[in-house]
């Protein structure tokens, strides 16, 4: 099953030119950098276009920048789903700075109240607007994953600020972004600056990844001051796709209706997880098929021997009444 992977722009912020004057976030046509992938696995076809000219697959899924999305720890709350977005609401009233009504929630996978879970919270009228943007286009987007999640091992990814002029020959990480990642959370820094510097633990964890994009390995492995593995956008991408995470929840689950039902159910029945199933089936058939054939062949073989019963039977008969006309 193919599955096409998007990442999708960086939620724009206000820069600051060197004079001080904030400049607006440059507008043109959207592009897209994408990686097609015929399994979820490997890589495919890879590049960069707008919306109408990504190619079609099977399934869709969207990439957010690390730094669009805010991670909080809570006990998940036991409520009805119909009052659960609520509920996560005013238990995040306190912990975040925007208006929760101005967020969108979701959930980890396998979330269960009562227990811990993560709940990742973005910016609600820009995902939508993001996902509205694609379905214009005829792509529907099936699942929306964290280009990072709290995970282990720890992961430092340095990365470059989206539209920003990044200068690999910089020694001050200007136009660079560390994003660090553990179980206890995500958080996202500049590097230019002495922020960065104090937070990343010292020394840092054992496993921890050092990941790189091929624009400012550079000036990372300057600032770290040891070598750091690169990773293309295309092995981020697809390496974030196959998170178990969905972001689309609540109001922004896709409701599925008519041809798109019948189209969902046919894809998740051509997925990888239902191959058994399908060879199953396919093996029953066989079965079944090649037993009528036999049954037909016995019947056809009864019927023959009757009919060449019938026939000598015929014979005697008329040689019976021969013999005795005679």
């Amino acid at each position: 099953m193919s599955i096409l992977i998007i990442q999708l722009p960086a939620r724009p912020r206000l820069g600051t030119e060197p004079d001080g004057v904030e400049k607006a976030p440059a507008t043109g046509p959207r592009e897209y950098a994408y990686v097609l992938s015929p399994d979820g696995l490997s890589q495919g076809r890879q590049g960069r276009c707008v919306a109408a000219m990504l190619p079609r697959a099977d399934s869709v899924v969207a990439v957010m920048a690390p730094q669009d999305i805010s991670w909080h720890r809570l006990t998940l709350p036991k409520a009805p789903a119909s009052r659960l977005r609520a509920a996560l609401a005013g238990l995040l009233e306190e912990a975040v700075l925007d208006d929760t009504d101005d967020l969108h929630l979701a959930l980890s996978p396998q979330a269960k109240a009562g227990q811990p879970c993560w709940v990742a919270a973005c910016d609600h009228t820009w995902l939508t607007s993001q996902l509205m943007a694609l379905e214009k286009a005829q792509l529907r987007v099936d699942r929306v994953v964290p280009g990072l999640a709290p995970d282990e091992p720890a992961t430092a990814f340095f990365h470059e600020v989206e539209g920003g002029d990044t200068d690999p020959a910089a020694e001050h990480g200007a136009g660079v972004l560390l994003s660090w990642s553990t179980s206890d959370g995500v958080s996202t820094w500049p590097l230019q600056g002495s922020l960065a510097r104090s937070l990343l633990p010292e020394p840092l964890p054992p496993q921890t990844r050092v990941l790189a994009t091929p624009p400012v390995a550079s000036p990372a492995e300057r600032w770290l001051g040891h070598a750091v593995t690169v990773q293309t956008p295309s092995e981020h991408m697809l390496l974030a796709a196959r998170s178990l995470w969905n972001v689309q929840q609540f109001e922004l689950t896709p409701r599925s209706k008519g041809l798109n039902s019948l189209r969902d159910q046919w894809r998740r029945w051509m997925g990888p997880q239902w191959r058994p199933a399908r060879m199953g089936l396919m093996a029953l058939v066989a079965v079944q098929v090649l037993g009528l054939n036999l049954w037909a062949w016995h019947q056809e073989r009864e019927l023959k021997n009757k009919q060449d019963q019938l026939a000598s039977l015929r014979a005697w008969t008329l040689f019976a009444t021969h013999y005795f006309e005679l």
